[in-house]
């Protein structure tokens, strides 16, 4: 009877994890700048600085990552396009209490 390697397993998870909570920024990052931008709210770059600083921490390839913020975001504004809707800042507060807790759990990681 052969049992798993657990710790390749439990390896196998992290990267997945980190895989996906950067897949998950880098869209809340995109929303929040279309949101911004559609609701004539100044988007504040720091946003993706703050992300690309801590991905490159968790040894993401920085290049990889600026590029994925950019096709997102662009691939984002064609979908929702220029308008303000009714809900916008509402979500504009999520994304950003999001963004907020996420980074701050994130930076704990490579601390």
């Amino acid at each position: 009877l052969m049992l798993p390697n657990f710790s390749l397993i439990e390896k196998a998870k992290a990267a997945e994890l980190k895989k996906m909570t950067q897949f998950v920024m880098i869209q809340t990052v995109s929303r929040m700048r279309i949101i911004s931008e559609n609701c004539g709210i100044n988007f504040d770059e720091k946003y993706s600085e703050d992300l690309i600083e801590v991905l490159s921490g968790l040894n993401v390839d920085v290049g990889e990552a600026r590029r994925n913020i950019d096709l997102n975001y662009k691939a984002d504004k064609f979908r929702f396009g220029d308008e303000c809707k009714k809900d916008s800042l509402k979500a504009l507060k999520f994304f950003n209490d999001y963004y907020k807790n996420t980074i701050k759990e994130m930076r704990a990681l490579i601390k």
